[in-house]
């Protein structure tokens, strides 16, 4: 039972109850700061960023990892092209956007549409019908990602061209 208050002092007195050590590698980069960019094309203008970005002090691991997706210079999702679908002809893209609903990117207009309340899965596949009828996406389920469930969706989207 005294061990425990004994070691609160010791790393109290060390240091290293009120912060995580950094690098060298990142010495005088700050929260925020890019420390390696990729990036992978796709076609119809999508590319995917991987971006190394220093994390504050105060998180347990220096640099986090994130992906990217983009539309020339509009950001879309922060997601992979894995975690997407692009229609045919790849005027739209479906996607989780941040706040965890399922949207449809239309390059056209630069627009993004919701298509869910709430988080329902990542798209895996769609039967892309266009004014023939509504949108039916697979997405995975989220509590298991192995399973997948057909959602429709009542949105008229013109065709591509």
């Amino acid at each position: 039972m005294r061990l425990v208050p004994v070691l609160l002092v010791a790393l109290i007195a060390s240091g290293c109850a009120g912060g995580y050590d950094r690098p060298k590698s990142l010495e005088g980069r700050k929260a925020g700061d890019v420390v390696f960019e990729a990036k992978r094309g796709r076609k119809q203008g999508y590319v995917e960023i991987f971006r190394s970005i220093v994390n504050p002090s105060t998180h347990w691991e220096g640099v986090g990892h994130f992906s990217f997706v983009y539309f020339k210079k509009f950001e879309i999702c922060q997601c992979s092209l894995k975690e997407v679908v692009i229609s045919p002809r790849g005027r739209y893209l479906v996607f989780v956007a941040r706040d965890g609903t399922l949207s449809v990117f239309d390059s056209k207009s630069s627009r993004v549409e919701r298509l869910s309340e709430g988080y329902i899965g990542y798209p895996i596949s769609i039967e892309w019908k266009f004014l023939l009828g509504p949108l039916i996406v697979s997405v995975a389920e989220p509590s298991n990602i192995h399973a997948e469930s057909r959602v429709e969706f009542n949105v008229t989207l013109e065709p591509e061209t």
